[in-house]
């Protein structure tokens, strides 16, 4: 019995073990400064009002940034907003979903009702992109149409059992007819493609369209090694987007150490453990103006970096970004580092 007991403990150790559970450690620091805390009083991080996602530094020593900002009253509004290197509000326009900065300074994004809209400059009036002329599934569903109702594959010239394989013919007839009008009325003269909020926004010499209705085959086996009007749009240049896209590049912050203090779990039942994750502390330092800080923060998932950082370009300003986890359900908002 004690043999069946030892061998029960150690397959279940064993499958403990090969799902990822870590040995658990102590708070390697327990009096380490708490994000947003810091260890150089020299040093302030002040949260903003705002999460700011994709910036763009441009010409004129200005930042275009698409932010959630939270307001006092638990509100939030999303934009794409203008500011200057200490990150003052200049100007703003209001998004509501996927958004794209071209090289020309144009604004493009998705208005209340899902439209793509188009801003000349954050103070201009928004201009609807008109929808490509070539309707790509109406076009296919046209020409099915025609052929079921007359013409050699007339479904109502073939017994019941034959109608199934006589619309997969159907179907691919459409398709290919459908594909080579795409090619020749949408490929033709295009200049580049950009995705805007699952639709193509589709650039030509003298003009600009938006393409959502794109011919598809019923059967996929039907169009053979032919490639797909979605696959060909892909092929082309992506729309170039404005000056420069600031990142970080780790340089200044950095993960001296991490410590597990515990294990999540993603679940299981009573005969299958869950697959394990390790939780706990990161320590970091971080490096400004040849001044150092160092704070630690606990992390849902701690072999990930919570934090990262990015420098406004051309100043000494930084930004700290705190990452999502799937437990934290408080309003991630972006921090600013200052040396006092």
């Amino acid at each position: 019995m004690r043999i069946i007991i030892v061998t029960i403990f150690l397959a279940i150790t064993a499958s403990i073990i090969s799902c990822g559970y870590t040995k658990t450690e102590d708070d390697k620091f327990p009096n380490m400064a708490v994000f947003p805390e810091s260890s150089n009083p020299e040093i302030t991080i002040k949260p903003l009002k705002m999460k700011m996602y994709d910036m763009y530094s441009s010409n004129n020593a200005t930042l275009f940034a698409a932010v959630n900002f939270f307001y006092d009253d638990g509100a939030t509004g999303q934009y794409i907003m203008e500011m200057d290197n200490e990150l003052n509000r200049i100007d703003s326009i209001p998004r509501h979903g996927d958004y794209f900065i071209a090289k020309n300074g144009n604004f493009y994004l998705e208005d209340e009702n899902r439209n793509v809209v188009k801003y000349n400059n954050l103070k201009s009036e928004p201009h609807k992109i008109p929808t490509h002329p070539f309707h790509g599934k109406l076009y296919k569903d046209n020409l099915e149409k025609e052929l079921k109702e007359k013409g050699a594959y007339a479904l109502n010239k073939f017994p019941d059992s034959l109608h199934y394989e006589i619309s997969r013919k159907i179907d691919s007839i459409s398709y290919h007819k459908a594909a080579d009008e795409f090619n020749k009325q949408v490929l033709t003269n295009l200049e580049c493609v950009r995705d805007i909020g699952g639709k193509y926004l589709l650039t030509y010499p003298q003009n600009e369209f938006i393409i959502e209705e794109i011919p598809t085959p019923l059967w996929d086996e039907n169009i053979g090694n032919r490639k797909r009007p979605y696959e060909l749009l892909h092929k082309f240049d992506q729309c170039r987007q404005r000056d420069r896209f600031i990142i970080g590049d780790g340089k200044e912050l950095i993960i001296k150490d991490k410590a597990v203090t515990a294990n999540g779990s993603s679940g299981g039942n009573h005969f299958v453990p869950g697959t394990f994750y390790p939780k706990g502390y990161q320590y970091y330092e971080f490096n400004v103006n040849n001044e150092t800080t160092q704070f630690k923060i606990f992390a849902e998932y701690v072999l990930a970096q919570k934090i990262t950082s990015r420098n406004i370009p051309n100043t000494n300003t930084y930004l700290l970004d705190v990452k999502y986890e799937r437990y934290d359900y408080d309003r991630s908002v972006t921090y600013i580092v200052r040396k006092e």
